[in-house]
C-alpha cells in the first residue's frame, strides 16, 4: 500500500492523472482495510490533487474535505492547511468568498508551524486566488481575506462541513444546459480562465497555439456580449456556469 501511495504522488507529478488515480485509488483501497491507518487520509489529499486536475470539482471537494478531517484529528497543522488550499481551489469558481477564507486561514497555518508551500502547493492557491480576485474584486476580496485570518482552528471542521453541504444542495449549473452557444472547446477555454490561467498556459494545457487560444477568448465575449475577460470570469461565476 505505501509503495502504491508513493507510485501515485509521482505519476501525480508528472501529470500523469489517470495512472496516479488508479495507483492512489488501490493504496486507498488497501489502507482502508487497516483500522487507523493513516495511509487513508494521505491518499484521500493526493486523489483530491488528481480530481482537481482533472477539474472533477465535486470529487476533488469530498477527497480534500475527508483528508482535512483526517490531518485535523491527527494535530498536523501543515497537511491540513495543505487541504484547505486544494479545497479552496476546488470551490473556487462557485464560491470565491469561501475559497478566499479558506486560502487566508491556511496562510496564518502556515505561518503558525513555519511550514511555507512548496511548488506545487503555491500553483493550487496562487490559482485560486486569481480566480478569486477577479470573481469578487479586490475590496471582497481582502474583506474574505481577513476574515479567514480570524476563523479559529476549532471553528473550521463546522465551517468547512457547512459548505460542503451548502454545494450539495445548489449543484452546478452546466454550460450545456444554458443557451448562450458556446462550443464545448470554448466552455473548456472558458473553466480555465475562471480558474485563472493566462491565454498562454492555457494554449500549453489544450496543445494548441495562443492565437487560437486568443481567437477562443474573442468569440466567447461575442457570445456572451461582454468587453473583457474579467467580465467573462464574473459573469460566469455569477450564473452558475462552471
Amino acid at each position: 500500500a505505501i509503495a502504491l501511495l508513493n507510485l501515485g504522488r509521482v505519476t501525480l507529478a508528472t501529470d500523469n492523472l489517470s495512472q496516479a488515480q488508479d495507483f492512489l485509488e488501490r493504496a486507498l483501497s488497501i489502507h482502508r482495510s487497516v483500522s487507523g491507518s493513516f495511509g487513508v487520509v494521505v491518499a484521500q489529499y493526493f486523489l483530491g490533487q488528481v480530481m482537481l486536475g482533472r477539474r472533477e470539482y465535486t470529487s476533488a471537494v469530498t477527497h480534500f474535505h475527508e483528508a482535512f478531517h483526517g490531518f485535523e484529528k491527527a494535530g498536523d497543522v501543515a497537511s491540513a492547511a495543505r487541504s484547505l488550499e486544494g479545497l479552496a481551489g476546488s470551490v473556487v469558481i462557485r464560491r470565491p468568498d469561501s475559497a478566499t477564507r479558506f486560502l487566508g486561514v491556511a496562510m496564518a497555518l502556515r505561518e503558525r508551524v513555519g511550514h511555507p508551500p512548496d511548488r506545487a502547493d503555491r500553483c493550487i492557491s496562487e490559482r485560486a486566488v486569481t480566480a478569486a480576485r477577479i470573481a469578487l474584486g479586490e475590496q471582497a476580496f481582502s474583506a474574505a481575506w481577513e476574515a479567514g485570518l480570524q476563523i479559529a482552528w476549532d471553528d473550521l471542521p463546522a465551517e468547512i462541513s457547512a459548505l460542503v453541504d451548502t454545494l450539495a444542495i445548489f449543484p452546478p449549473v452546466s454550460l450545456r444546459e444554458t443557451q448562450h452557444g458556446l462550443s464545448p472547446r470554448e466552455q473548456e477555454v472558458l473553466h480555465l480562465v475562471v480558474e485563472g490561467s493566462s491565454n498562454r498556459a492555457i494554449a500549453d494545457l489544450l496543445s494548441v497555439s495562443e492565437r487560437t487560444v486568443e481567437s477562443h477568448v474573442s468569440h466567447i465575449l461575442h457570445k456572451l456580449n461582454l468587453e473583457s475577460r474579467t467580465a467573462a470570469v464574473s459573469f460566469a461565476v455569477r450564473h452558475g456556469l462552471v
